[in-house]
Formats: C-alpha cells, structure tokens, sequence
C-alpha cells in the first residue's frame, strides 16, 4: 500500500470522534514483511502514544483502554509486530528464521515515518521492554514501561537435567554450542505451537495459520534471550516513566524495582513511578481506567 494512501486514510479517518472504529493500518516495511496497527489521531501537534504490544499480541480495536483513551481525544497507535498473529494473518511473511529488538524498534520507527507522527510517546507493555536499551532518544523522546519484562527467564522453572546437559554439550567447542541453541529453539517452537492451539479456542481464525503464527511467536520470544531490564544505560536512552501493578509477581517486581533504583540514580526529578492498584502483571486489561488516567498523568507533565 502507497505511504502517502496509508497517511490519508489516517487524516480521513481519524479526524473525528464520531467515526466508526478504525481499520487496521497495513505498513509494508522494508524488510519485505508487515505490520499492523490500529490509530487514532485526533491532533498530530499534540503528543501520540506508542502503544507497543505484549508477546502475544498488541491492543485490538475493540480494547476497553482504547475506547478510554479515544474518548479522552488522546491520540493513540496500537502496534502489532510483523511476527504477531495479527501481522501475519493480515498477509505478513516471515522472511527470516530470526529477528532482534533492534530490527523491531525499526518497524515502529517506519510506522512512525508512514503516519507522520510528530510527538511520539512510546509505551511498552512486559515483553516489548526488551526493545528499551535500543531507542534512539532522537526519534523517541519519551518512553513510558508498563509492568515491564524483568528478565527473559524470570518465570522459567531451573531444569537440573537440562542445565547438565548444556554443560556436557558445552565441552564440544564449535558443534556442541551450536546443537544446543538448536534444541533450545525448536523448544521454543514446540512451546509456541502448544500455546496457538489453545489459542484457537477464542481465536479459531488462527487454525488455518497455525504454524505461521506458532513461528512468529517463537521468533518473538527467542528475541529476549538474554535480556535483562538493569542492564542498559538509562543515561543514553529516552525519558522514562514507570507504571507497575502493586500485585505484580515478587521475582519480577523485585527487577523492576531495581531497574528504578538504577534510573533515579542518574538524577532524575519529579514523579516517575505510578502504581496501578488491583492489578499485576497485565495491568490495562485489569484496570483500564486506572491505567488510562496514568497515562493522562504523565502526558499532562511532558514539555513536549
């Protein structure tokens, strides 16, 4: 689809409240794959947020926190990645065995190009934090993390057997390291085809793409691997607000907390941290309106 196609139906679309519920946006990237996404954009001088999806999916058009948000004439983007459910039954292919979360910051760098944004506010959402210590501050000033990913194994139970098995493999130099990366991704796939088939009971759209989709989820996950939410330079990177929910899991929360700690450390001021009540880890779901009333706080402080 032409650019300047993509850029009209937004302008035509969106410029006013008593539309009906937008269709999805196709952006062919120039990795030959596409993505998704849902917008509202009411005002393109004042700021759009970035809303950035979670593993398995970004927010539909039918989301109770986009309702809100549209009702508070916020403008608004809801991204789904090339290698998303969304993305691939809408025509995406996967080109590659493999993609990076630097590779997916610039998928929302061209969506930001193809619709002209000029005030992004980025917000992640668990595992979309992975892409946090690749953001150029110059193309996305502000970021704000919802219930962050801690670390890429943080809910994996320790397999003993496994662990000895690794280290055994590991004494093969060359072809031992390689056989285990292999069996660890195809566990990944495993793991991600087991998901969309249970998926395909609220989703039945996805049997015919099953293994389409199961690929792109793995892909996804695989991509954290090795992440850790304290290890970047939150000197370098975007400015930065935090929205937790108080019953987050403790192993997770623990790394958010230090994550904060690590960035109040390079001397920021003001309130940076909102804590959403009644909620854990997928906190805009539990508590939509809660979460959209923080996201209305920290864009009435931005001097943007």
């Amino acid at each position: 689809m032409n650019k300047f196609l993509i850029f009209l139906s937004v302008v035509l679309g969106f410029s006013s409240l008593s539309n009906a519920r937008p269709k999805p946006l196709l952006v062919k990237l120039d990795s030959g794959a596409q993505l998704t996404a849902h917008a509202s954009i009411v005002d393109y001088k004042k700021p759009t947020l970035i809303l950035l999806p979670g593993i398995y999916r970004g927010y539909l058009e039918n989301e109770k926190l986009l309702e809100i948000l549209t009702k508070k004439n916020l403008n608004w983007v809801s991204v789904h990645f090339s290698r998303h459910p969304q993305s691939i039954l809408a025509g995406s292919h996967l080109f590659k065995s493999s993609i990076s979360p630097l590779e997916l910051t610039r998928e929302v760098l061209q969506l930001k190009k193809v619709l002209r944004i000029q005030k992004p506010v980025l917000v992640s959402l668990s595992f979309s934090a992975t892409l946090s210590p690749h953001w150029n501050k110059k193309d996305f000033p502000i970021l704000i993390e919802t219930a962050p990913m801690g670390r890429f194994d943080e809910t994996q139970v320790p397999d003993q057997n496994y662990q000895n098995w690794q280290q055994w493999m590991s004494l093969f130099p060359v072809w031992g390291p390689m056989i285990v990366e292999s069996n660890e991704y195809w566990s990944y796939r495993a793991y991600w085809l087991q998901q969309v088939d249970e998926l395909t009971a609220s989703y039945p759209h996805y049997k015919n793409k099953r293994i389409s989709i199961a690929e792109g989820l793995a892909q996804l996950a695989w991509s954290t691997k090795n992440f850790d939410l304290r290890d970047q330079d939150f000197r370098s990177g975007p400015e930065r607000f935090w929205i937790l929910g108080v019953n987050e899991n403790p192993k997770r929360l623990n790394i958010q907390l230090e994550a904060i700690q690590l960035h109040r450390q390079t001397g920021i001021k003001g309130r940076r941290v909102y804590n959403i009540k009644n909620a854990g880890h997928v906190l805009p779901f539990e508590q939509p309106e809660a979460y959209a009333s923080a996201l209305t706080s920290i864009l009435k402080r931005l001097q943007y």
